[in-house]
């Protein structure tokens, strides 16, 4: 896979809950604009797990026939069951995606051991000429597969030669690189992470896969490339300006700020009130975004909690939870 910043996109819905494909296309187009290597769908941050199949494989239909060679699509096709992963896998590799992102597979509380041995190896020996990302995030899983077993699986299977890291461990991160050795790609999935194990000398990761591009892909992109280039004083500056937008980082409050950005998001009264409540603290957003905007680009204004959170710009997750 390429070194670079890939969007984990978020999905937009229409008032009643369907997916607005309109509104996909316009994200995905913003995303190219502002310079993206690429873009992952059906992703967590894009709510596949409330998805229907026919939904989720109709995203990944629409996303890769739109981008046609402009970026890199990545379909995220990970499950706790075998089975399902491959069909999800079988049908993405026929859309011509570039790589597939499999999450570690959850609940179930596999060993380190059965999730290389009869979950990645069976998807990536099943098909070798698609690149297949790990996803590691024990936190949402609780499961993990270690670096020993990523470091055997690279060996075994070609077509993993990356991961996507998000244990918020630099150890394991340090762990990881020893294990597989200095040309494997590790992915930061953590923003507020990207820049210290970018340029951590025991780490070195390549780049990031991102939630917070969504809303300002031009400033992550610039961060990831300045430290891939040798330039970390440019990508500090890039990160001072990203700072103030990590609060954007989960999918009810990222769907505000993507709406307030002019760009496609449902508002939903399902979570109302939910984030003020819970004391959720509310920053500045830019008035527009632009493709590729420097960094401070635009102006800012501010929103009271109420203004955000008051209907909020909940997500099909929390609908369908309180609809229940």
């Amino acid at each position: 896979m390429e070194n670079g910043c890939f969007t984990a996109l978020i999905t937009p819905f229409t008032p009643n809950g369907e997916l607005d494909q309109t509104g996909l296309e316009q994200l995905i187009e913003f995303q190219i604009q502002n310079g993206i290597t690429g873009i992952l769908v059906t992703g967590t941050t894009g709510e596949s797990p409330t998805f229907k199949w026919q939904e989720h494989n109709l995203v990944i239909d629409l996303s890769a026939k739109q981008v046609r060679g402009r970026c890199r699509v990545i379909a995220g096709t990970g499950s706790n069951n075998t089975d399902e992963a491959v069909t999800a896998a079988n049908h993405a590799a026929g859309q011509g995606v570039d790589a597939l992102l499999m999450v570690d597979p959850y609940y179930n509380g596999p060993s380190s051991l059965e999730i290389r041995r009869e979950y990645y190896e069976v998807v990536a020996t099943r098909y070798p000429d698609m690149e297949i990302i790990p996803y590691i995030i024990p936190g949402r899983t609780g499961a993990q597969m270690l670096p020993p077993d990523l470091a055997l699986l690279a060996k075994t299977c070609p077509n993993v030669q990356s991961v996507k890291e998000a244990t918020g461990n630099l150890e394991n991160m340090k762990f990881t690189r020893k294990c597989c050795g200095p040309d494997f790609q590790i992915f930061s999935g953590d923003d507020a992470l990207v820049f210290d194990i970018m340029t951590d000398p025991d780490i070195r990761a390549c780049g990031a896969i991102s939630v917070m591009s969504n809303i300002i892909p031009a400033f992550m992109t610039q961060m990831v490339s300045a430290i891939n280039q040798g330039s970390p004083d440019d990508a500090r500056r890039c990160r001072k300006h990203s700072n103030r937008y990590w609060i954007w980082w989960w999918s009810p409050p990222l769907k505000n700020a993507v709406r307030t950005g002019d760009l496609p998001g449902q508002k939903s009264a399902a979570f109302e009130n939910h984030d003020a409540a819970a004391g959720y603290a509310v920053g500045p957003m830019p008035s527009a975004f632009g493709p590729n905007d420097p960094p401070g680009a635009g102006q800012d204004r501010d929103h009271p909690a109420d203004a955000l959170f008051s209907p909020s710009g909940a997500v099909r997750t929390h609908l369908r939870l309180f609809q229940r």
